[in-house]
């Protein structure tokens, strides 16, 4: 199923606000999870952040680079769905992602990670592959199609 023909799905992932990545930080394959207040787009599906360069979950990442990363958002307690994805981690070029940093920010309700500090910088999860999990049907899963 395409995320742009459910409704429930796209709207939950409107209301929710934190979105729980893992990515390596080493050579050795060591995981680190971190949970973050995010912003996403329908179409296509990405998920946009803003974190510390300095934080583990950058720890791989070199410019023009994407590491492998997996994805959870609806991990709280009578979430309607889980939206569960793998897929790859990049830094992208705030100037060209005006319009997801703003929604990003109206979403956070403040400016606190802001993207004018030189250690900060904007993430984006881009999944390759999702399933979700619907609990108002009686825990039916469903993949996403993401083409």
């Amino acid at each position: 199923m395409k995320l742009a023909k459910n409704t429930a799905l796209i709207k939950f992932l409107e209301n929710t606000s934190t979105l729980t990545l893992a990515v390596p930080i080493n050579e050795q394959g060591d995981l680190h999870a971190a949970s973050l207040i995010y912003w996403n787009s329908v179409k296509p599906l990405r998920f946009y952040t803003v974190t510390s360069r300095s934080s583990e979950k950058c720890a791989l990442l070199r410019p023009g680079d994407s590491i492998a990363c997996a994805a959870v958002v609806g991990t709280e307690r009578g979430a309607s769905f889980t939206l569960q994805m793998r897929g790859t981690l990049f830094e992208a070029e705030p100037k060209d992602n005006q319009n997801a940093l703003d929604n990003y920010y109206r979403k956070r309700g403040n400016t606190n990670d802001n993207i004018s500090d030189p250690d900060n910088c904007l993430l984006v999860f881009m999944p390759k592959w999702a399933r979700y999990t619907d609990y108002q049907q009686g825990y039916e899963r469903h993949y996403l199609d993401l083409d």
